[in-house]
């Protein structure tokens, strides 16, 4: 039974991992879109300021978006790791959770989106990183 739950928490974090390798890329994608159309510093304002993007962009965007939008679902499933954590991990998680909270409140500029959405990544890669290393799930069993 204890080896069961072992193995199922070690799938969770995993998962969670891949999660925030998946998250990562888009960040790192939609920033080059950003900065190569150079609109960082732009209002980030639905309905009061439009962007001007070719079809392709428009494309990429929307697809980014919406990859974005499904990794954020997966990433706040990953984080029902909390199942298998103790009270000990409460602060570190409620910090990730907060800052997740930060990007959906709509920053004031696309750049400051970026900020907030890598602050999220590093919040939640060191929780990972912090059980993983207690579990020892990285070594070989």
């Amino acid at each position: 039974m204890e080896r069961q739950h072992r193995d199922r928490f070690r799938a969770a974090w995993f998962n969670a991992r891949r999660a925030l390798i998946y998250f990562g890329r888009n960040i790192d994608e939609f920033e080059t879109y950003v900065f190569e159309d150079d609109y960082g510093g732009k209002s980030f304002r639905i309905g009061s300021v439009r962007l001007t993007v070719d079809p392709d962009r428009h494309r990429s965007l929307r697809r980014l978006k919406g990859q974005a939008m499904t990794t954020a679902n997966v990433m706040s499933d990953a984080i029902d790791l909390c199942e298998f954590l103790g009270p000990d991990y409460q602060s570190s998680i409620q910090k990730v959770l907060d800052q997740l909270r930060q990007i959906g409140a709509i920053p004031e500029r696309y750049s400051e989106l970026i900020r907030a959405a890598r602050e999220a990544r590093k919040l939640y890669d060191d929780l990972l990183n912090q059980i993983g290393e207690k579990e020892q799930f990285e070594q070989s069993s």
